[in-house]
């Protein structure tokens, strides 16, 4: 799937040149002042999303891992709901 770039300004005064680009299969990122902000595809194109459980069973063990946090200064205090 090729990746084409537009900006905000595109989207809004060439709606169907945008639209075509998603038509003929492309993902279509919409850029305001140079950051992307918006993503589009065809629904046709979507693929189904895993689960939670799924993604994290693929990922590599880290159990090996030693993290080390440093003391975050404060008070807690008790919330009432």
């Amino acid at each position: 799937m090729a990746v084409k770039m537009f900006t905000a300004r595109d989207l809004n005064q060439r709606t169907s040149v945008v639209t075509q680009a998603v038509d003929e299969g492309n993902e279509v990122l919409i850029t305001k002042h140079g950051r992307v902000v918006y993503r589009l595809s065809a629904i046709e194109s979507a693929v189904e999303r895993a689960t939670l459980l799924e993604v994290m069973r693929v990922l590599p063990d880290s159990g090996g891992v030693d993290v080390d946090f440093d003391h975050v200064a404060g008070t807690m205090r008790e919330v009432d709901l």
